[in-house]
């Protein structure tokens, strides 16, 4: 009996580091475009926990007083965990995915109805790899919701792309402490200077 619980207990282990490390992504994915987006609220917190998910926390809803980039920032940031864990594992497995992509959802009705499909600041960018998101989290037809998934989806992986030394600072960072507060990330980062609390 003893081979089986040490066989079980290592298969376990391996699986929590997995989770781990897809969390530590997913959330450095989110982290990432906020702290990169000048137009968005500060990260305070972010933090990985087996079992429970992760979280980005501090990042205060600003919506309603955001501009229109800063709108659009804040939708792709919404969709950075999924590209994250694309860009990593070529899948979307975390449990906070699906929460994601309905509140991405939700920003770019709330975008389009007010500022319209036309405030898009992105000009062509790559087409996204993800599945049809427009089909799995949009009830009816709504064309301009799916293109402005896409276009954000595809913002977060470009982003992601071109700050891949911050993305891979901060999971490193994450899988070592479980949670990094403002002054981790400004000494991982660098401060942000445009952001004015």
């Amino acid at each position: 009996m003893k081979s089986w619980s040490k066989r079980w207990r290592a298969y376990w282990d391996n699986l929590k580091a997995q989770e781990l490390d897809r969390l530590a992504a997913h959330e450095a994915g989110h982290t990432v475009l906020f702290w990169f987006s000048p137009d968005i609220a500060v990260v305070e917190n972010v933090r990985i926990d087996h079992g429970r998910g992760g979280q980005t926390l501090g990042i205060r809803n600003y919506r309603r007083s955001l501009t229109a980039d800063g709108r659009w920032d804040r939708l792709a940031s919404d969709l950075a965990g999924l590209a994250a864990e694309m860009a990593v594992y070529s899948a979307v497995q975390a449990r906070g995915s699906t929460n994601d992509l309905l509140e991405a959802r939700d920003e770019a009705r709330e975008v389009i109805g007010q500022f319209g499909l036309v405030s898009c600041p992105w000009n062509d960018p790559r087409p996204p790899d993800l599945l049809d998101i427009g089909a799995m989290f949009v009830s009816r037809p709504e064309t301009e919701v799916c293109v402005a998934l896409r276009l954000a989806y595809a913002r977060a992986r470009l982003t992601l792309d071109e700050k891949r030394w911050a993305f891979e600072a901060i999971r490193k960072a994450l899988l070592d402490k479980r949670e990094l507060a403002t002054t981790d990330l400004n000494s991982l980062l660098g401060a942000r200077p445009w952001f004015i609390n």
